[in-house]
């Protein structure tokens, strides 16, 4: 498995920043994983990055340097989907935030879209779905440093009505 080839680490990163962030209220309870098809896609490499994830997360709790347990790590596409199709992608996060409220009670306020998988469908997806609902999506820079967007639209704006 080729941790580079898919840009993990870059998951691993958002994963820790938004694990350890001071002032959590609650320590995070799941990360859900959207993975993608195809020859150059993400989903064979899942297991390699489950594995991973789950051994640096238990050292952190271990350690003390995380607190609560270990967050559930949930595969919710098992055979993968194009980042390329903007319906299954927005289709999918929707599903995927559902998810996180249904099983794990979070409310919009606690959830978070990482889009550093850097396709621009992806990203456009991810966006609409935060959009008003209080969500947050991340993404990690060049500098490996993450960033937080807060997708808002007031309409009054656009239309010219304060």
């Amino acid at each position: 498995m080729s941790l580079l080839r898919h840009s993990w680490q870059q998951g691993l990163r958002i994963v820790w920043r938004l694990a350890t962030l001071p002032g959590r209220r609650e320590p995070v309870q799941a990360i859900l994983v959207i993975t993608s098809d195809g020859a150059k896609g993400s989903h064979q490499d899942f297991e390699g990055f489950h594995a991973l994830l789950t051994d640096r997360l238990t050292d952190a709790v271990d350690r003390g340097a995380l607190t609560g347990p270990v967050p559930a790590i949930v595969h919710l596409t098992q055979g993968g989907i194009d980042f390329e199709e903007y319906s299954d992608m927005f289709d999918t996060l929707n599903r995927a935030v559902d998810h996180a409220r249904d099983i794990y009670g979070a409310g919009h306020d606690e959830v978070c879209i990482d889009i550093t998988a850097g396709l621009k469908v992806f990203s456009i997806a991810a966006a609409n779905v935060t959009m008003n609902r209080k969500l947050i999506f991340s993404y990690i820079n060049n500098e490996g440093e993450p960033q937080y967007y807060d997708a808002t639209i007031e309409l009054g704006a656009l239309l010219g009505k304060d």
